[in-house]
């Protein structure tokens, strides 16, 4: 009794919902400390869960005698609520980007310019140099020879490295140029054989220059590596365009649906071809579930 009675203090403190044994119980007590209480909230906590995930509110509105519209606001008041408390307290640490490369516009014309602040300045320290002017024996001076061509390829390969970087960037620019005025919609298929055959480079190598590199646009930050999508849709007979452009028109559609008919997989095959994109059923349900949006089903407001 007294470890039951603690545990009821513990899931009343700031965060409310702490400790819960489910969700459903942790929803429940955030909505217990709200003041008045809002009742049918609770009943929808308690007994409505899975259909308002599936948003079948008209069995709600059978049930409890509500409004649909009174179901929606109290729908609206529960995802103001945490499924999971403690992260509002010990949420991982927010990870800051520096980016690589800026890109700007300067007229009409797109720059782009390396972020050097993080870049060490490395030179070779002037005491070696004057040790190996020195008599100080054959064996000190291969040691120090030794060295002094490992600190001058570490330069070296710094200065590569960035080098690569920006002239991958300056590819990327020049083969994408639709994107950093119109937008993700219009990203061009691009692979990192095509990057890598323009600057004269391994395809390994345009992989270690845009792993976990930023570039800073007019649109955002993007890591080198999105500007990277296979081309779908043109050996279908259709026109070419990019995995990302075909996730953006998927969402675009579902976003413009009728909620209580909306689209199914082929319909939006269906769609798609009036802009001469050919792409099959499947393909739409895998980068349907890429985004997180479930079927067409689970997506009806009944």
């Amino acid at each position: 009794e007294d470890a039951e009675a603690l545990l009821l203090m513990i899931q009343s403190l700031d965060p409310v919902g702490c400790a819960c044994h489910s969700l459903q119980e942790c929803l429940s007590i955030q909505a217990h400390h709200i003041k008045p209480t809002p009742h049918l909230v609770i009943t929808l906590i308690n007994d409505h869960l899975d259909n308002i995930k599936n948003k079948d509110y008209k069995t709600i509105s059978e049930v409890t005698g509500a409004r649909v519209e009174e179901i929606k606001d109290a729908e609206a008041i529960m995802a103001s609520f945490s499924p999971k408390p403690g992260y509002l307290v010990s949420a991982a640490p927010t990870q800051y980007i520096a980016p690589d490369i800026y890109v700007h516009f300067v007229g009409d014309e797109l720059q782009i310019s390396l972020n050097d602040d993080g870049i060490p300045k490395l030179r070779v320290s002037k005491l070696y140099q004057k040790l190996m002017k020195q008599d100080s024996g054959e064996g000190a001076k291969d040691y120090i020879k030794d060295k002094l061509r490992s600190a001058l390829w570490l330069i070296k390969s710094i200065e590569n490295r960035q080098k690569t970087i920006e002239k991958v960037s300056r590819a990327i620019v020049e083969r994408q140029p639709e994107f950093f005025t119109k937008g993700a919609s219009h990203l061009k298929p691009m692979i990192l054989k095509d990057i890598a055959e323009e600057i004269g480079v391994h395809e390994s190598t345009v992989s270690r220059a845009t792993t976990n590199k930023y570039m800073h646009t007019p649109l955002g930050i993007f890591e080198l590596k999105y500007f990277f999508n296979t081309s779908i849709g043109a050996k279908n007979g259709g026109v070419d365009i990019a995995a990302e452009g075909l996730k953006l028109k998927i969402k675009e559609l579902i976003d413009q649906e009728n909620k209580k008919k909306p689209l199914s997989d082929q319909k939006i095959v269906k769609l798609l071809e009036q802009d001469n994109v050919i792409v099959a059923r499947r393909t739409i349900a895998k980068y349907r579930e890429m985004m997180d949006i479930p079927s067409s089903s689970k997506r009806k407001e009944k």
